[in-house]
């Protein structure tokens, strides 16, 4: 069984990709090969999250095991993505970069039944070219790590006592 996601970014109209995956890749898998759709640095830290019927996200997939037993979150790696698609169509969100809000929806757009005879996972069709931040843009203009430090903290008045 093979799976025809759409990815659209929700910052930049009419940018898109749609690409094509076997139902058994793992999501581990699915996160490497959409770098290099997405054209991102390698080795970045991500998520997915499973979107339900209300636009609710109500399972995080994460790239390290973590020692909650919940259902709410689970390893990317040998987790298929025919675990959370069955008959409907369905939407993921995938978040990346490091304190970063960079997020594309991943929407399942067809499920063939017989798998098509071409090499998966693979990009089908793309409009527009992506483009996401790099860098978080409190660290852009920064020359100083008490300002980057005080940002985040919410106080820009005071430098960091020693």
């Amino acid at each position: 069984m093979q799976y025809q996601l759409r990815i659209s970014d929700p910052k930049a109209k009419g940018v898109s990709a749609d690409i094509l995956v076997d139902a058994n890749m793992d999501f581990l898998s699915l996160h490497f090969y959409l770098e290099s759709v997405l054209a991102l640095e390698a080795g970045g830290v991500a998520s997915f999250f499973v979107v339900d019927k209300e636009g609710q996200q109500c399972v995080e997939l994460t790239m390290f095991e973590n020692d909650d037993d919940s259902q709410a979150q689970r390893p990317m790696e040998g987790t298929p993505l025919r675990e959370f698609v069955d008959d409907e169509i369905l939407c993921f969100e995938y978040a990346f970069g490091t304190f970063l809000d960079n997020t594309v929806h991943l929407e399942v757009t067809h499920i063939y039944k017989e798998p098509r005879s071409i090499n998966v996972p693979t990009c089908i069709a793309k409009k527009g070219k992506f483009q996401f931040d790099e860098i978080d843009p409190l660290l852009r203009n920064l020359d100083d790590i008490d300002e980057l430090m005080n940002a985040y903290n919410g106080d820009d008045s005071a430098p960091l006592e020693e």
